[in-house]
């Protein structure tokens, strides 16, 4: 008999070491009478309200709303051509992840599935909420579908957030795209998808925690009273930045931010940063009376084999304090570059239109300097060590002290330049 009870209590004991897992289940919403309600038993194919142990399915065609109270389920999937609405300042709570975030969390599918958020009559937004049992947990949003508070169409306003006090990933996968009035808050975002901000709607990262965002996405801008604001938050990744229309902003970040390997097109609209900027191995164009504004420094370097360009077609740069360019290069095509300061080094400057104005010194080391039209305009010292300065047309204002201990070179088109230089200054060409 003591061998039967040893054995007994052993697997009792093993019991309580190896907690059963949960295994989940199936929830397909399966309305009768055309029926849109969440909260009705009779609407499932399990015929119960989903729970943290379903896999929620919306079939195709269909509309599923969350409005009279919280939703919850493991996992969901909203086919496309189906409609999941989450209104009345409601959420809707994901609990399904792992740390490889190969589980889809949220699939969003194409084409024409969509998951959308409404806030309530007082203004209190409707949210997607995370809830990861430990730390270091990836959910997904994926099968490019639509998530969107978009005003235009009625929907907004929605947060997207953790359920609970720890760290987890977001990530947006491929091909899915994220909009309207939102607010991203206390979550790491890779995204590889379109987060989108248009109409006359704003979209913040990061107004009451401090998340990082990254991965090799698209943030993209594009309404004349549309606004995208990181706030608070840590950039990293690989991403594309557009603003077409609207205003991208980045204010009180808890690090300078380091844009590394991005590619940001202003195209019309406005890019902001209140603090230092650096690129590293990015391009920056700026078109259309678009403007980039940087408070602080803007750092344009090579970090690696790759260097970053900066290239304004028609707009404004405008850096107010210093431009630092380290083995990149810096082309003003039309519109204005307004500076502080310069300090370049084995770089590339161009003036081929338009206005490079430097209201303090100017150093130059090992550079290539090209003014072939436009106005080069210096109202502090300029000094060039090994700098090949060729100037074929434009204007070269000096209003400091020149002093060029490189190359200077002019060619046949040199009649068509214009130096003047200030009273009592000198300029120095060699």
């Amino acid at each position: 008999m003591k061998p039967m009870r040893v054995l007994t209590i052993l697997t009792v004991v093993a019991a309580f070491a190896n907690p059963v897992v949960r295994a989940q289940t199936t929830n397909i919403f399966t309305p009768a009478g055309g029926s849109t309600n969440w909260h009705d038993d009779d609407n499932w194919s399990l015929n119960l309200t989903p729970t943290f142990e379903h896999d929620v399915e919306i079939p195709t065609t269909l509309t599923c709303i969350i409005s009279t109270d919280d939703g919850e389920a493991n996992t969901v999937r909203v086919s496309g051509f189906a409609t999941l609405g989450v209104e009345g300042g409601h959420s809707l709570t994901i609990d399904g992840a792992n740390a490889l975030g190969t589980v889809n969390s949220l699939r969003v599918q194409s084409p024409l599935g969509k998951l959308y958020f409404k806030e309530d009559a007082q203004q209190n937004p409707a949210e997607l909420l995370f809830n990861p049992s430990v730390s270091g947990l990836v959910y997904t949003i994926s099968d490019g579908g639509t998530v969107t508070a978009e005003s235009a169409s009625g929907y907004g306003a929605g947060r997207i957030a953790r359920a609970v006090a720890r760290s987890i990933t977001l990530r947006i996968a491929s091909g899915t795209t994220v909009k309207g009035e939102l607010e991203f808050d206390s979550l790491a975002i890779d995204n590889n998808g379109l987060i989108l901000v248009d109409g006359s709607d704003t979209l913040t990262f990061g107004a009451f925690a401090s998340p990082n965002f990254g991965g090799s996405g698209t943030y993209k801008v594009n309404g004349a009273n549309a606004t995208m604001t990181f706030s608070d938050a840590r950039v990293s990744g690989c991403g594309t930045y557009e603003v077409i229309n609207g205003i991208m902003e980045l204010v009180d970040l808890t690090a300078n931010p380091v844009l590394g390997n991005h590619t940001i097109t202003i195209d019309g609209g406005t890019f902001t940063s209140d603090a230092d900027l650096r690129l590293e191995n990015s391009d920056v164009t700026i078109d259309n009376d678009g403007s980039m504004n940087i408070t602080g420094n803007l750092v344009v370097q090579e970090n690696g084999p790759t260097a970053s360009t900066v290239t304004i077609e028609d707009g404004t740069l405008d850096v107010s304090g210093q431009l630092r360019v380290r083995k990149s290069s810096v082309t003003i095509k039309a519109g204005l570059l307004d500076t502080n300061t310069v300090d370049s080094d084995d770089s590339t400057l161009a003036i081929q239109g338009g206005i490079f104005k430097a209201a303090g010194t100017f150093f130059s080391d090992f550079d290539t300097i090209t003014l072939s039209g436009g106005e080069l305009e210096l109202n502090g010292a300029y000094t060039g060590c090994f700098t090949v300065f060729t100037i074929t047309g434009g204007t070269l204002d000096v209003n400091e002290n020149f002093s060029n201990a490189g190359s200077f070179v002019t060619d046949s088109s040199f009649k068509n330049a214009t130096i003047t230089v200030a009273a009592n200054k000198t300029a120095t060409f060699e």
